[in-house]
């Protein structure tokens, strides 16, 4: 008995579901309302298409893709040089430790590194903060 036939004959809810199901796989687990448009095309009636919305599959909720969270941090930054971030590291070149300082602007991602070569004190930081980024970008 093809499909069309057991929506528009049938009335045994059971077989009818049966039915369902297995057009569901033939067809390739489609989505519950592309299923019912499907349904609706073969004039299945109104129960049948209610039952099919709630229709669960094995198969289909095995390769459901997980549900993404919402960002947690939102941007306080949307314009360059709104907001910056520093930082200090240590490189070793040929036995000598020199010492850089890493400025990036938050919203566009705009790299500086500039050498401290007097030191790490927060007084070169200071000098070396003003003469790479301040004198030239402007202050945050």
């Amino acid at each position: 008995m093809y499909a069309v036939e057991i929506f528009s004959k049938e009335k045994d809810p059971q077989r009818i579901m049966q039915a369902v199901k297995r057009c569901h796989e033939n067809l390739g687990h489609p989505l519950n309302a592309r299923l019912v448009a499907t349904l609706s095309s073969v004039q299945a009636n109104e129960e049948t298409i209610k039952n099919t919305k709630g229709l669960t599959c094995p198969a289909c909720e095995s390769r459901q893709v997980p549900v993404s969270r919402p960002v947690t941090k939102k941007r306080r930054a949307w314009v360059f040089n709104k907001q910056i971030m520093v930082d200090r590291f240590d490189v070793d070149v040929l036995g000598r430790n020199l010492k850089f300082l890493n400025l990036v602007d938050k919203t566009t991602g705009y790299q500086m590194v500039a050498p401290m070569w007097h030191g790490k004190s927060s007084v070169n930081m200071r000098s070396c903060y003003r003469k790479y980024w301040k004198d030239g970008l402007g202050s945050p």
